[in-house]
């Protein structure tokens, strides 16, 4: 199942342009387990997997080529 809903919170002074969606594949009662945040106007997002956020880019991200494919999403730039 997949569902898109706004962040409950967001960082103090943030436009909405600049605000962050949670994307949730799959769900353990209130917990995320598999999804993404992704921002709202670039469409850039990072993933959410076993529950915890991963927020490394480039060269420390991780391989999501899985993720991706699981998900239907296309591969960020530097996925590996």
């Amino acid at each position: 199942m997949r569902h898109v809903q706004p962040l409950p919170f967001q960082p103090a002074n943030i436009s909405e342009a600049n605000a962050f969606e949670l994307v949730v594949f799959e769900e353990a009662g209130a917990h995320v387990i598999e999804g993404l945040l992704r921002h709202a106007s670039s469409g850039a997002w990072l993933p959410i997997m076993r529950g915890v956020p991963c927020f490394l880019t480039g060269p420390l991200r991780l391989d999501l080529r899985d993720f991706c494919d699981r998900y239907g999403l296309e591969s960020p730039q530097n996925a590996r």
